[in-house]
């Protein structure tokens, strides 16, 4: 029996090799269900080789066989060579393997037969001459080292050449894809790199894409790519190349150069590089990294004689000095910390720090204060002559160190330790629990709801994969949990009003009435208020302040955050923790206190627009004083767009959505479900109707007072006259 000819499958000019979208499979069902792959995408272009790494059981195999068609797609998408695999029948996906090269764990070949004839039966599949077929096999055998062992079966060859001949048979064909689970497992190190180069070349020259599942560390830096992948889920994917280059470059700088490989290449895998044309201005020396956090600052912590005496534990008082660039030199103390324990003292700017402690109880007792001093930016001086007092750019931190000295012939050792590293919370409590007043001093008197609001955006965005996300759902959450609250208040609000339209034309017409007489016209309309039991809502402006401290917490947070650090969203938006630079101006306005315009960014003008719809959508007040009151509002957003105008993207990002989801109440959700503005009894046992009663007996109290006073003065000036 001999096998029809077969057509091979030419994958279309820019379409991926392999296209993942949304991947989601599982084994079992019912109780039994278990999930092995979660939510994965990933694209792999033709000429490329990835590697996929990742723990036993992570799911790597099951998502090569989903992608060789030796599974049925579940849920997603996956697109190999062109052609979408979810819907696919079996006669359709083994169809589609004729088009791919399979290398797995286990050999596979058949005992009875050569190794040129293992090969030679992949090449049966396609319509070749007996020569052909000799041909090809023998040329790819002789590439993978077995040209002598042509006519070995497997039972003469060792483990390596077994696994060199189904290398031998997964290529002959020059498949568009090649998958391959662990190809260099039983190689050694010089056979297992020569395996992988020369898959490497087939994707070059052939165009082919390949995927690579391994443990073998030796291998990774020929890969284009590499993605690795924990329980079930991609959980980062790295451009090898691009890593190389930054742990090159990170090498050749003084402070890494007794840094391991293997730490380079986890600090490689946080940065990106990135390309500027040659004439860019990336940064101007002497420019505010950010205008909210002055930068660089001095700091100092410590603990009082009583502190330590405590049983329990008490943070130490920690005090930060920024620098001051105009000027003149200074120094002086951190009079804020006590001198008799210093925890701990060093120098930090908005992302790093760099602070020195004790290492051991006897050594934290040796320092015993610490000064802070300003230093001047020399080159900064000289490039600027004519701002030479505005240069005091940088801050230095002095430790008093009181040591003891020794007896005759005995030495003794004080040690010190240096955090040298990100402002992390984690990282820096790890690596000494003071630490984190730094950080507590950074995000201010809301460091508790900045932590909390953190601890949310870094749940939101484990889920979602970006930082941008997670801040709109931290404002969907946010908006959500308010929502009772605002309609509770709004409904007051709009039954506060109806009854006060119901009322006005008794009001304008005491008005009218007493003109002349203010305090009668106050008293009239209190009786009236009184009598109707109008007491305006206490509610209206309560969710603004509970949003106030969420609207500082992330002000501080995204104002300090490591996480959120170089974190994009997208289009233009690279950093969510600076503006959003849309555009480079460097615009002179000449105006004062705007300066230059260094950058046009669209977020706060866009949270501008969106604040004052917001305020043209909300009810009109049939009060007066708050009609007035709301037109002052209207200014309100253009204040707030020019104070925010140069802060984080962040805090736009949140504020824009803030006000779109409050678009969408007054718009949307109040025509779905309305504001019963239904007026409801007068309360008399209410506590707001018992203080409105009780300042009416008040004011008669005080009214028959006025008046008994009066007539007893009148009197008495009466008898005086007689007299």
């Amino acid at each position: 029996m001999s096998a029809s000819p077969r057509v091979p499958v030419t994958t279309p000019p820019g379409e991926p090799g392999v296209a993942i979208r949304g991947l989601n499979h599982w084994f079992g069902s019912g109780e039994s269900k278990k999930h092995c792959l979660i939510d994965n995408t990933l694209t792999l272009m033709p000429g490329e080789l990835v590697v996929m790494t990742g723990p036993s059981g992570s799911g790597k195999t099951t998502l090569l066989t989903l992608v060789g068609a030796l599974r049925t797609v579940q849920d997603g998408s996956l697109r190999v060579l062109g052609r979408e695999l979810k819907g696919l029948g079996k006669i359709e996906r083994t169809q589609m393997r004729h088009n791919i090269g399979f290398i797995f764990q286990a050999h596979n070949l058949f005992d009875s037969l050569t190794a040129i004839e293992n090969v030679s039966m992949a090449l049966e599949l396609w319509d070749h001459s007996p020569e052909e077929r000799t041909r090809r096999a023998t040329g790819i055998l002789g590439r993978v080292g077995l040209e002598e062992r042509i006519h070995y079966k497997p039972q003469n060859l060792s483990g390596g050449q077994k696994q060199r001949v189904a290398i031998a048979r997964a290529l002959v064909n020059r498949p568009r894809l090649v998958l391959a689970d662990e190809p260099t497992a039983a190689l050694d190190k010089a056979s297992g790199r020569e395996v992988v180069t020369m898959l490497k070349e087939l994707a070059l020259q052939e165009g082919s894409t390949v995927l690579l599942v391994t443990h073998d560390s030796r291998i990774l830096d020929v890969a284009d790519r590499i993605v690795n992948m924990i329980d079930g889920a991609i959980a980062s994917e790295i451009v090898v190349e691009e890593a190389m280059t930054i742990c090159e470059f990170l090498s050749k700088v003084p402070a890494f150069a007794a840094t391991t490989p293997a730490a380079l290449t986890e600090i490689s895998q946080k940065m990106a590089k990135e390309h500027y044309r040659a004439g860019s201005v990336i940064i101007r020396q002497g420019d505010e990294g950010d205008k909210f956090y002055v930068e660089p600052q001095a700091i100092a912590a410590g603990r009082t004689a009583e502190d330590e005496r405590q049983s329990e534990f008490r943070p130490p008082t920690a005090q930060s000095v920024p620098r001051v660039d105009s000027g003149h030199p200074a120094s002086g103390s951190f009079d804020k910390v006590p001198e008799a324990a210093l925890s701990f003292a060093g120098v930090h700017n908005k992302y790093f720090a760099v602070l020195m402690r004790g290492a051991d109880p006897a050594s934290a007792a040796s320092m015993r204060g610490a000064h802070w001093k300003r230093l001047r930016d020399e080159v900064f001086a000289r490039a600027n002559p004519e701002k030479t007092a505005e240069a005091w750019h940088f801050m230095s931190t002095e430790v008093v160190l009181q040591l003891q000295v020794p007896p005759r012939g005995e030495t003794r050792m004080s040690a010190y330790d240096i955090y040298a590293g990100p402002k992390d919370r984690a990282e820096m409590q790890g690596d000494f629990a003071d630490h984190e007043q730094l950080v507590v001093g950074d995000q201010g008197f809301f460091h508790s709801v900045a932590h909390v609001l953190l601890a949310t955006l870094g749940f939101f965005r484990g889920l979602v994969g970006n930082w941008g996300v997670a801040i709109i759902l931290l404002t969907l959450s946010v908006r959500a949990l308010l929502f009772p609250i605002n309609r509770r208040s709004q409904t007051a609000m709009a039954r506060f009003a109806k009854k006060m339209k119901r009322i006005q034309p008794q009001i304008d017409e005491l008005k009218k009435r007493h003109a002349d007489e203010p305090d009668k016209q106050r008293k009239a309309q209190a009786e009236i208020m009184q009598k109707e039991g109008m007491v305006p809502p206490l509610g209206g402006c309560l969710p603004v302040f509970i949003q106030l401290p969420v609207f500082i917490g992330l002000f501080s947070a995204l104002r300090t955050s490591f996480d959120l650090r170089q974190a994009p969203f997208f289009l233009w938006i690279k950093d969510l923790s600076k503006p959003d630079h849309l555009l480079a101006l460097h615009w002179n306005t000449h105006v004062p206190f705007l300066g230059t315009i260094d950058y046009l960014n669209l977020l706060p003008i866009l949270m501008v627009v969106l604040w004052l719809w917001q305020q043209m959508t909300m009810p009109k007040p049939t009060d007066e004083q708050a009609a007035r009151m709301q037109k002052m509002m209207m200014f309100m957003p253009v204040v707030m767009g020019f104070f925010l105008y140069n802060y984080a993207a962040g805090l736009s990002l949140y504020m824009c959505t803030q006000s779109l989801l409050g678009i969408v109440e007054q718009t949307v959700i109040k025509k779905i479900w309305p504001i019963d503005d239904t007026e409801q009894p007068k309360k008399t046992d209410g506590f707001l109707a018992r203080m409105q009663k009780r300042a009416a007996d008040m004011q008669k109290v005080q009214d028959q007072r006025r008046r008994g006073g009066g007539g007893g003065g009148r009197a008495a000036a009466g008898a005086r006259k007689k007299r």
